[in-house]
């Protein structure tokens, strides 16, 4: 039986969605055989390695739990030492083996790319993207411009930071009033629709950025897109992709808000769902023609591609009143895995995270086969008094 380390929950604002997200893929792997290890990081960066009541979402109400029943641990560089134990005589290494790391994090500080990093050093197999695709994805600017350097439409924007916006004000809001008469205001590097703000007035949008920049030190400020009929597709893979069914978000006001995707009951809840996205209310497949499916499965694999994508992704698209299609943004590690997408298209959500691990483990292997060093004789010479080009006196 392979042991999985399921890393989660992460400083950051979608602490919480994380956790949903986890709690049902740490029940899914253990349904698929998996041995599973949960790793919590706290909200303020701390490590705490538990049993299975850490895959029980009422033990995450009462804070001190964690601390009562994990231990805490860390994992390090050393491609020899897995995990290293807090004890009451210090720190000591586990016995316990993982073959695989499933990283559950949305937003920064696990998504972005810093988990992806450390666990390239360890050398040890992790789904979903890597360093490069994660820190690009999670970034909603990087992404639009890799997008529209591929010809995919993206709608215009400002891009707003912290020490522009308090040296600069005037000049942005004079760039920000050509976007057109309603705007969005997102932090750049967050998710599940925290901080952001619809706004038709300069008072609002001042607002609305001096929100933003209290949870990133960018911002994005868009064109509106006015009552856009919404697009969500998933791909799975390490290239080729295959595609899930879409789905179209029925939102109940102009943003699709935190409340809806996470807090609606949308209809029939059941123990696999409760609490996630979902419960939203949605049409599967989306109303769209076959011509608009097609652009769609053809820029996000162009998009998921050009990233060295790989596991699995989320694609979020527009259409306008006039057929156009825009990409909104690139979520590499969806909530709740978009499970309730691949269950249409016959993939259940155990055999969805088997296929992810599978896909780690594939991409790990193949890894190692690239070359990791490359002999020369630069450090005899350099023993040996050369000291690179000389320059007249």
């Amino acid at each position: 039986m392979s042991t999985v380390l399921l890393l989660f929950g992460g400083v950051s604002p979608e602490h919480e969605v994380a956790i949903v997200t986890a709690l049902l893929v740490g029940n899914a792997l253990k349904e698929a055989g998996f041995k599973v290890l949960p790793g919590y990081i706290s909200k303020t960066g701390e490590w705490f390695l538990g049993d299975n009541s850490f895959l029980e979402a009422k033990n995450y109400i009462e804070p001190s739990f964690v601390e009562k029943h994990g231990k805490k641990f860390t994992i390090t560089p050393d491609r020899s030492i897995s995990i290293i134990e807090k004890t009451p005589l210090g720190y000591k290494t586990s016995k316990q083996v993982i073959d695989v790391v499933f990283p559950v994090f949305h937003g920064r500080n696990g998504e972005d790319g810093s988990i992806q990093g450390l666990l390239n050093l360890l050398n040890i197999p992790y789904v979903g993207c890597g360093l490069i695709a994660s820190a690009v994805a999670v970034d909603k600017y990087l992404t639009k411009k890799v997008a529209q350097s591929l010809g995919i439409n993206v709608v215009n924007d400002v891009l707003v930071t912290l020490s522009s916006w308090q040296s600069d004000q005037k000049n942005l809001l004079n760039q920000i009033g050509k976007l057109g008469k309603v705007v969005f205001v997102k932090p750049n590097t967050l998710g599940s629709t925290i901080g952001i703000t619809r706004a038709d007035t300069q008072e609002k949008i001042i607002d609305a950025i001096n929100v933003a920049l209290n949870y990133d030190t960018r911002c994005l400020v868009e064109s509106a897109v006015i009552d856009p009929v919404e697009v969500n597709i998933s791909l799975l893979g390490n290239n080729p992709y295959q595609f899930s069914i879409t789905e179209e978000p029925v939102r109940k006001s102009q943003i699709l808000s935190f409340d809806e995707k996470y807090l609606s009951s949308g209809g029939k809840k059941s123990a696999s769902n409760s609490g996630s996205m979902a419960n939203l209310s949605r049409y599967m497949p989306a109303r769209i023609s076959q011509k608009q499916l097609a652009t769609i499965q053809d820029q996000a694999q162009l998009l998921f591609s050009a990233l060295g994508g790989r596991g699995i992704t989320r694609a979020d698209f527009m259409i306008d009143a006039k057929g156009k299609i825009y990409l909104n943004e690139l979520n590499n590690l969806p909530g709740c895995l978009a499970f309730f997408l691949w269950e249409k298209v016959g993939l259940s959500f155990p055999n969805l995270v088997k296929k992810l691990v599978d896909l780690a483990l594939e991409y790990h292997q193949n890894k190692q086969s690239l070359v990791t060093a490359f002999d020369s004789s630069i450090l005899s010479a350099f023993i040996n008094g050369y000291s690179g080009p000389k320059t007249k006196p």
